[in-house]
């Protein structure tokens, strides 16, 4: 079967344990709703009445239906997986930028201390050189 990239259950508007004659119930009161008769000024019209024809169909269909109830199985398991993975990488991606932060401080404080040490050693030459200049 190919991707289902609408839910039919959605667009008809039905739980995924509906009996057919809940789904017709609800294809008709959905039809009236989105008819391309009804909308003749919009030009989507047709097309959501298509597609939810091809939901309808879909559902009616016994085998098309446990195929569609397989994989929308599967892409809800696929989507908590997937939900979980993105806990784990959102934990692994805190931890590495707590650690950037960390090396970051600790290599502007090597850079303060190391320019601390420059000027105290250059004020030290500098008083070095004064005293050389008061003894001549």
């Amino acid at each position: 079967m190919s991707e289902v990239t609408i839910d039919p259950y959605e667009l008809i508007g039905v739980a995924p344990d509906a009996t057919e004659q809940q789904i017709k119930t609800a294809y008709r009161q959905r039809s009236l709703k989105v008819h391309p008769d009804r909308h003749p000024n919009n030009p989507d019209a047709a097309a959501k009445f298509h597609e939810l024809n091809q939901a309808y169909n879909l559902l009616l269909d016994p085998a098309k239906k446990t195929a569609l109830d397989e994989s929308l199985r599967v892409k809800r398991a696929r989507a908590e997986r997937f939900k979980q993975f993105d806990s784990k990488r959102k934990n692994l991606v805190d931890d590495l930028e707590a650690r950037e932060r960390a090396f970051k401080k600790a290599r502007v404080e090597k850079f303060e201390s190391e320019r601390a040490r420059e000027l105290e050693i250059e004020r030290v030459k500098e008083e070095g050189r004064r005293k050389m200049r008061e003894r001549e």
